[in-house]
């Protein structure tokens, strides 16, 4: 069942794009409704007892801290600086970038 709100800022978003700040002032359960329906997943991982999950929307990342994975969201931080990926670095992998060292070949002379 699709959230229904009364939120201006939730009402007049659409699928191509919301800024970082508009986000932010959203109700937790908008921002939930909003990432499950149209971000892009990019990791998880476990840190102090708590579960993280990055995910990427329109140009920015929220990372969701759960305290059982994927139950009870506990707080969501969002950021545009690419350095809240490095704990997620060793999951990212990119399509095309591993093939020629799987198959044992180089581009080097």
């Amino acid at each position: 069942m699709p959230l229904k709100s009364k939120s201006p800022t939730f009402a007049r978003m659409t699928k191509k794009s919301i800024q970082i700040d508009d986000f932010d002032r959203l109700s937790l359960e908008e921002q939930i409704a909003l990432l499950h329906s149209s971000a892009t997943y990019i990791g998880k991982r476990k840190h102090e007892g708590y579960y993280y999950v990055l995910l990427q929307l329109f140009g920015f990342y929220a990372e969701i801290r759960y305290e059982f994975y994927r139950v009870e969201v506990n707080a969501i931080r969002t950021s545009i600086d690419s350095s809240i990926i490095d704990p997620y670095l060793s999951q990212i992998r990119v399509r095309g970038l591993d093939d020629d060292t799987k198959r044992g070949t180089s581009n080097e002379d």
